[in-house]
């Protein structure tokens, strides 16, 4: 048996994106999986609930992009040549822009930026601490894309169904 090991990637660029609808963010997964190919690492959708509580209720979040938006892309990409992974993905910022796929959209600049749009995705468990113990429960499910949507919804009418003042915070991985 023979193993083969690959250097780690030095590049690498993330974008945070601001989405109309659940559609509009798998029509973007598509795009960025054709741009990108193997140098999408992660595609990482929020619900405006989770950005827009997260950056209001976590200390030290920034919001790179308004809160009004109904859905955010949090895009990670990775390659050994800064210069065409740059390209590719201000090539596919600039297709899903004027295809009005995204509303709009930040890219990082520094591994500092970068940094500070990932924790706007993995601070879930701080934002969970927000609120009181007895008003959270958390889950953790996998799902097909084609189905988040429909889960969200339906869980989020259930929810309401039970107690008017409840709500859902949702967002999903796609890596």
């Amino acid at each position: 048996m023979a193993l083969r090991i690959f250097p780690a990637p030095r590049q690498r660029q993330v974008t945070l994106c601001a989405l109309r609808s659940f559609a509009h963010v798998s029509s973007f997964l598509g795009m960025a999986r054709q741009h990108l190919g193997g140098e999408l690492t992660a595609f990482e959708a929020m619900w405006n609930e989770y950005y827009r509580l997260t950056v209001e209720r976590v200390n030290g979040v920034v919001a790179p992009l308004p809160t009004h938006y109904p859905f955010y892309v949090l895009l990670d990409a990775s390659g050994n040549k800064a210069d065409r992974l740059h390209a590719d993905l201000e090539k596919l910022l600039k297709t899903a822009l004027g295809e009005n796929i995204i509303l709009d959209a930040t890219l990082s600049t520094s591994e500092a930026s970068a940094g500070a749009m990932w924790r706007i995705r993995d601070c879930t468990r701080e934002l969970g601490r927000t609120f009181p113990y007895t008003s959270r429960i958390g889950f953790d499910v996998s799902l097909p894309v084609d189905r988040m949507d429909e889960y969200a919804k339906t869980i989020g009418a259930r929810i309401k169904a039970i107690d008017a003042r409840a709500f859902t915070i949702v967002c999903g991985a796609r890596r």
